[in-house]
């Protein structure tokens, strides 16, 4: 009998699942919301994570009893308490398959090391995290601690800088940019009274991440209050990395450093140019690299990896 395995990129925005057979073959793809429980609750959570998988799984004509190993590389599953919870969602529905719960930045880093789990990441999405392994396996991270305690670099961070900005403009309290203009015709906004019932109507952090492309798009115009904000999260950012390097001793050697997340990842990003150069700056032993594979695709790779090295 032919065995497939899974791989999950659960960020705080979608997630996705690859299904691969035996020889690294993508058979099936399935896409849902957010799985990351702390954001839109567990019911929730649990509820996409079946739907990605449910969806690649028919996409694919595999049966659940097939699926020899599944990696979910999620956001929010940083202790062994969330990884139990995880594994009680997985077991009914894969009960051959070896689950194997990774943090978000494992696939991202593979991704980009093309399978090598070694070096650094730096994830900029909805959240932001600092991941590396070294050659011993030893991992250490930064960041990544959610939206409310400051995840400066990103898209969250970003967009909340940029409606900060619009309303110190408004108020006279900051100077003028061309943020108030481009947030209004974002969302449909005539006056600036209608900020308030949107910011707060909901919490969900991907509503904020939806506004950070338009300080891109101002910096690259010359508004000198996008680029201030856009500085700002990128400093952040290398003192992340450089954090994650001397945690791991690789703070003077070479090491891989992936950029990954959709902040980085978009053509002509104004963010992976500006970190590159931060970078090249101030950390010149680190080799930037952008992810060659999907997410889900490395994990479900890992998945495979990991149930070869078993059996």
């Amino acid at each position: 009998m032919k065995r497939y395995f899974l791989g999950v990129d659960g960020g705080g925005s979608k997630t996705k699942v690859a299904c691969i057979d035996e020889n690294k073959k993508v058979v099936g793809e399935g896409i849902s919301g957010c799985t990351n429980f702390n954001s839109v609750g567990q019911e929730k959570a649990n509820h996409h994570l079946r739907e990605a998988i449910t969806s690649a799984l028919k996409a694919a004509g595999v049966p659940e009893d097939q699926v020899a190993g599944i990696c979910l590389s999620m956001s929010g599953v940083g202790r062994p308490a969330d990884q139990e919870l995880v594994r009680s969602w997985i077991k009914p529905i894969l009960p051959k398959a070896d689950i194997d719960i990774q943090n978000d930045a494992v696939a991202a880093l593979v991704s980009g090391t093309d399978g090598d789990l070694f070096g650094l990441v730096v994830i900029s999405g909805t959240g932001t995290i600092t991941y590396g392994v070294d050659r011993k396996g030893e991992v250490a991270r930064a960041a990544g601690w959610g939206p409310l305690l400051g995840d400066k670099g990103s898209g969250y961070q970003i967009g909340y800088e940029v409606l900060n900005a619009v309303v110190r403009a408004l108020d006279g309290r900051g100077p003028a940019t061309s943020l108030v203009e481009a947030v209004f015709a974002q969302l449909n906004f005539t006056k600036g009274e209608e900020i308030v019932p949107w910011a707060y109507s909901s919490v969900a952090w991907e509503r904020y991440a939806q506004l950070a492309p338009l300080a891109a798009i101002a910096a690259r115009n010359g508004d000198k209050v996008a680029e201030k904000i856009l500085d700002g999260q990128v400093q952040d950012l290398v003192v992340s990395i450089r954090t994650v390097a001397k945690k791991l001793n690789l703070d003077n050697q070479p090491f891989p450093l992936v950029l990954a997340g959709g902040n980085f990842t978009h053509e002509g990003s104004y963010l992976t140019a500006l970190l590159k150069k931060q970078i090249a700056e101030q950390i010149p032993h680190a080799t930037v690299l952008m992810p060659t594979l999907s997410a889900e695709y490395a994990a479900a790779l890992l998945a495979l990896n990991i149930s070869n090295n078993k059996h």
